[in-house]
């Protein structure tokens, strides 16, 4: 299974990368690669990698390491509905609905410096994802997701925010909005210590990959 989407015609991310034990060494997942390479027609590739993949993707083409995630996971250990909200002055928390896509992505794209519309109408579709939208005097200054990977696990994130106490309200929602016992898993930038912190307070623990 491989998963390649063009965010821009310029600009692509690949996703999810994964041949059955059984098939490996057989050059399934060379013809995957070449495959998906062939569909983004050119675009300049980025992924993910765990750290005992970065030496092969280097290999295989990739120039450029731009930062570490750490991954972190638990469940809370207290009822969400205990959990009381961060209090952010002046700030409004509201459910993304579909008519808010072109705002939103204008925000987005001073975050990562292309135009993500065509991607996040995809990735934060109500069916698929649930989105918190903060704003202050009507504009957006920050959003993050939730959104079902398994039966039982939640991933939280994306979440983007201009301010700390912003940043720390989404994720104190999105907590809030996940389902009672089910695990939640996060991908954080290793140099975001504040968001490191705060996960600790909640009782989540650093995975190894």
């Amino acid at each position: 299974t491989i998963v390649g989407c063009s965010l821009t015609p310029e600009l692509a991310a690949g996703g999810l990368f994964i041949v059955h034990p059984s098939h490996r060494c057989k050059g399934v997942g060379r013809k995957l690669f070449d495959a998906r390479l062939q569909y983004l027609a050119g675009r300049n590739l980025g992924i993910n990698s765990v750290a005992n993949r970065i030496e092969a993707n280097k290999a295989n083409g990739f120039e450029h390491q731009s930062f570490e995630m750490v991954n972190y996971s638990g469940q809370l250990q207290y009822r969400y509905e205990n959990i009381t909200p961060v209090i952010c002055d002046g700030v409004e928390f509201v459910n993304y609905t579909e008519d808010m896509l072109e705002e939103l992505a204008i925000y987005d794209a001073t975050i990562h410096q292309v135009e993500r519309k065509v991607f996040l109408k995809q990735f934060l579709k109500p069916d698929v994802a649930t989105t918190l939208v903060a704003k202050r005097n009507g504009s957006i200054i920050g959003y993050g997701s939730i959104q079902p990977v398994d039966k039982d696990i939640q991933h939280v994130g994306p979440v983007f925010a201009e301010k700390a106490e912003v940043g720390k309200g989404l994720f104190n929602r999105l907590f809030i909005m996940a389902p009672n016992g089910q695990e939640l898993i996060l991908d954080i930038p290793s140099e975001n210590l504040l968001v490191q912190e705060m996960l600790k307070m909640y009782n989540f623990h650093e995975n190894r990959m």
